[in-house]
């Protein structure tokens, strides 16, 4: 029944899609970028299981690109350090999986979701640093999305974990002594990630209307630490903590007050409610060290063994089914062979080898490091948000492969495109003040 309500909804979205692109007013390309995040907690659906299957995001950009992607000649175009990058990336996956002792349809997929996001990514930022107003539109649909994370999460505090769009229930959701509550996400610890990095950006104003209430987002960033806190994701908060901790050492006091208030706020909660907080049921931290310890040694050793372009994209869980098959956990009576080993670092490490690893990463710290360089030349708050939630997701990484969730890489790859604008814009002004000067005439 559920997977039918499931399969609804993806075609729902679907026709909504192709309906959406025929009607609206906007410009197709800025229409696509929109709808994804519209759509955002119904993209990771798998759609037409087969030998190489996909989910509803890759079916949307390859719709997209067939029937309504507009060819067009943007102004303005950010650093081409970023196309280099890519284009040395898909060389060494390219390498990696000819040298791979065996590929599957996980890798297939993966290859897919490879190229569906650098579409969305590079159509996403050519639009925002050609558009004036575009930026305002995304921080609100990002508002929209982490509400409808908290709908979710009451439908499960009212019907249960079950209440989901998983095929399957993830075993850290009952696993333990308490609930994990996820939200539209399979696995909490994800879940948790996902209100670490978006909590920061509620802080960022969507609006250039003098009218427009802040404190409306520090409350959505109190609410989005509390429902994190049901996630019971300790790296998760550990991320967190650090870019607050980087706000309140690099912050305006005006923000210091702001995230000061919120701290408080959540201190009292948890406080009066710990002993119903399922972050505070959980094994002791050198239990969960000791168990993830075993499994860092072996994806260790597969490095070792494949050091420079790994064992191919996807298959990590094929690997160790054949050649560490310790490797598993049972849920529900069904054995499932992980896909990672839990971290984000050693599944790409081990999965790309290090050259992969490091121009991937590149493609993440470049903007990092080029929004510090901004913050310190121009004190742009905005700079210092995108950078703690970025700084929260790379800490919350360590112990979950997080970016196994398509909906998480699309918002990572959003708080990037984010970045680049900004840094763009600032390094760029003349040309900036006159596309804003071209929109208004």
């Amino acid at each position: 029944m559920i997977a039918k309500i499931v399969m609804f909804i993806a075609l729902f979205v679907a026709v909504g899609f192709i309906t959406y692109m025929l009607f609206t007013k906007d410009a197709t390309n800025k229409a696509y970028i929109k709808y994804t995040l519209i759509s955002f907690p119904f993209l990771g659906i798998d759609l037409m299981p087969s030998i190489i299957t996909f989910n509803l995001f890759d079916f949307l950009t390859i719709t997209f690109m067939v029937l309504f992607f507009q060819k067009k000649e943007y102004p303005l175009r950010a650093s081409k350090v970023f196309s280099y990058l890519f284009l040395l990336f898909i060389i060494n996956l390219i390498i990696g999986l000819v040298l791979a002792e065996e590929n599957t349809r996980e890798t297939g997929t993966s290859v897919i979701q490879v190229f569906s996001l650098f579409i969305f990514v590079r159509i996403f930022t050519l639009e925002l640093i050609n558009s004036v107003s575009f930026k305002n539109e995304i921080l609100l649909l990002l508002r929209g999305i982490l509400i409808f994370s908290f709908i979710f999460l009451l439908c499960q505090f009212v019907f249960g974990p079950s209440f989901s769009f998983a095929k399957s229930e993830n075993i850290n959701v009952s696993g333990g002594v308490s609930f994990r509550y996820p939200s539209f996400f399979q696995d909490p610890q994800k879940y948790a990630q996902f209100l670490a990095a978006l909590s920061f950006l509620m802080f960022m104003n969507f609006s250039d209307s003098k009218k427009s209430n802040p404190k409306s987002g520090v409350y959505l960033a109190v609410i989005a630490i509390l429902s994190l806190l049901l996630t019971g994701g300790r790296a998760g908060l550990g991320g967190w903590l650090a870019g607050l901790f980087l706000i309140l050492m690099l912050g305006s006091a005006r923000y210091r007050v702001q995230i000061l208030f919120a701290t408080l706020l959540i201190g009292l909660f948890t406080f009066y409610f710990q002993d119903q907080i399922p972050i505070f049921k959980r094994a002791g931290i050198e239990e969960s060290y000791l168990f993830r310890q075993s499994i860092w040694k072996e994806a260790m050793g597969i490095f070792e063994e494949h050091p420079y372009f790994g064992i191919g994209i996807g298959n990590y869980a094929n690997y160790v089914s054949l050649h560490h098959p310790d490797q598993f956990w049972i849920n529900d009576n069904e054995i499932t062979f992980y896909d990672h080993p839990e971290s984000g670092y050693l599944k790409i490490l081990v999965e790309q080898g290090i050259l992969g690893f490091g121009l991937l990463f590149m493609l993440i710290l470049y903007p990092i490091y080029t929004a510090i360089i901004n913050y310190k030349n121009s004190k742009n708050i905005e700079s210092l948000f995108l950078i703690a939630a970025i700084l929260s997701w790379m800490i919350g990484f360590y112990t979950v492969y997080s970016l196994g969730d398509i909906r998480v890489k699309i918002l990572i790859s959003t708080i990037l495109v984010l970045t680049v604008a900004d840094t763009f814009k600032l390094n760029n002004p003349r040309y900036f003040n006159q596309a804003l000067f071209d929109v208004k005439k």
